[in-house]
């Protein structure tokens, strides 16, 4: 009968960011779907504009999810009845760029898009520009903490470390972000110089994960 030993191993890293990400969110609504179509599609192309302005690319900018869904708003009628009626056509169009921390580029785009008529809420978060790595690194971490606690049990119990049998791991990815930082732009751009004045430093990133390693007992 085959003896084996089953141990939980855990790794922990604190990274330092190195790149900001900013997500945009564009909503309007409009009486026709075809004007809530065009409107989005000029919005992007003034949010384009505004990247290329604070010294980004214009490629870097990302969609995250996209929707145009029918719209409702509630009232009461003159019986005081609560009804809803339709109003027209809202979208709403996530965006994201990721560009190396620089507070100064940040502050540009800001201050370009505050400029701009487009209807904005952002959010600056920061994260690893290397995220492969820290996932491989994570993992050898938790999988070293795995045998030393294994080779802990057997030598307290007198036995002997064997081969590995099986190995459990959830292969999911991870969420390298700091906590958001979320706002709307409603800036009165004309009261500023070209930029913002922005000085913000990134706390570091605490990540972990896990894996289950079932070896042989010799």
């Amino acid at each position: 009968m085959s003896r084996n030993i089953k141990v939980k191993g855990v790794g922990k890293l604190n990274l330092r960011p190195d790149t900001m990400s900013v997500s945009l969110k564009n909503t309007n609504t409009l009486e026709k779907y075809e004007d809530a179509v065009a409107k989005s599609t000029y919005d992007v192309g003034e949010i384009r504009n505004c990247i290329t302005k604070a010294g980004l690319e214009a490629k870097d900018l990302k969609t995250s999810s996209f929707k145009i869904d029918a719209a409702y708003e509630s009232y009461y009628d003159k019986e005081k009845n609560y009804k809803s009626r339709f109003v027209g056509y809202k979208y709403i169009h996530n965006l994201h760029i990721e560009f190396p921390i620089d507070n100064k580029v940040l502050g540009k785009l800001l201050y370009e898009l505050s400029k701009s008529e487009v209807e904005l809420e952002f959010s600056i978060s920061y994260t690893v520009e290397d995220k492969e790595k820290a996932n491989k690194e994570l993992l050898k971490l938790a999988i070293l903490d795995a045998k030393e606690n294994a080779e802990l049990f057997c030598d307290a119990l007198g036995n002997k470390l064997g081969q590995v049998s099986e190995i459990n791991y959830s292969w999911s990815e991870l969420d390298i972000y700091t906590y958001p930082i979320k706002d709307s732009l409603n800036i009165q751009a004309s009261k500023m110089s070209k930029s913002l004045d922005i000085d913000i430093e990134p706390e570091d990133i605490s990540i972990s994960d896990s894996v289950t390693v079932i070896w042989d007992i010799l």
